[in-house]
């Protein structure tokens, strides 16, 4: 019988996997499509995906008082400061100064949550592996590397500590809710608090085939399949090791990349796969 550390493990890389794909299927939408109206509609599908899931599966909540709200709304927050912060970053330091610095943070503000706020410290493996998988994410972007303005650093630095408030938000919702029942909460919050951006941003691009399908396929792909699995895969796992092995979607994207997009599959790329994944196998080793 597979351990929960291989299972949680597997669960939140198949979820990386999932996630993987955005960088690739935002190559195909339309030139006017805003980020933001992107993830507005890929939650609303998600929250279609969702509540058929659970009202076929009969995991719709059947009461509301009980549910862990405080957590929901740190996934919540997490997730939209997340993406804000991020996307914000892309405009000033690039994708990929912002990829390395809020992937790298994550894990770190992970570990400083679960120590200050539950008094435990990471294993010693915890640290080879993290630092391994930053260095092989570093390896992954570096060529594109171009660091203008320092001061816009603290964007995908506070982007990485509001991916850490949702990873730890899932972790708290795991022992109460089902993962789509979490899922189903979260993303109906998130979908009200984006939908302004449908008076903001252009949105006759949504109606073009391209456009259709690329939302289509991000709702259902990464909210309708790779958030209840990542969901899941938290039960087992303390949340810095869930960050850190979360290090694996930007393997992922890139292999994505050099598979279907033709990218260089370069020496600094390859080394930079190497490492993240030998940290990943490391650590799930290390804490099995």
């Amino acid at each position: 019988m597979m351990s929960p550390i291989i299972k949680g493990s597997v669960l939140i890389i198949i979820a990386s996997l999932l996630f993987s794909i955005t960088g690739t299927l935002r190559v195909f939408a339309p030139e006017e499509a805003s980020t933001f109206v992107i993830t507005e509609m890929r939650v609303l599908i998600g929250f279609v995906c969702m509540f058929a899931w659970c009202a076929v599966t009969q995991k719709l909540p059947k009461r509301f008082d009980n549910i862990p709200w405080r957590f929901v709304a740190l996934c919540v927050v997490g997730s939209i400061g997340y993406q804000f912060c991020f996307f914000s970053s892309m405009l000033f330091v690039g994708v990929a100064v912002g990829t390395v610095v809020a992937m790298g943070v994550t894990p770190c503000w992970s570990a400083v949550i679960a120590f200050v706020f539950k008094g435990i410290k990471p294993s010693s493996a915890w640290y080879i592996a993290t630092g391994l998988s930053i260095a092989g994410v570093i390896c992954l972007n570096l060529s594109e590397i171009d660091i203008e303005n320092p001061i816009f650093l603290t964007l995908p630095v506070l982007a990485g500590l509001f991916s850490s408030f949702y990873i730890e938000g899932c972790s708290h919702l795991m022992r109460k809710l089902e993962p789509e029942t979490a899922v189903l909460l979260i993303v109906t919050c998130i979908s009200i608090v984006l939908s302004p951006v449908f008076f903001i941003f252009p949105v006759a691009w949504i109606a073009t085939p391209s456009g259709l399908t690329v939302c289509l396929a991000l709702g259902v792909l990464t909210c309708g399949f790779g958030f209840p699995v990542f969901m899941a895969g938290a039960r087992y796992l303390r949340p810095p090791v869930v960050a850190t092995i979360n290090m694996i979607e930007p393997v992922c994207a890139a292999s994505l990349g050099i598979f279907l997009l033709n990218e260089d599959a370069t020496l600094l790329v390859i080394t930079g796969i190497v490492l993240v994944c030998a940290g990943v196998l490391y650590l799930v080793l290390k804490e099995k």
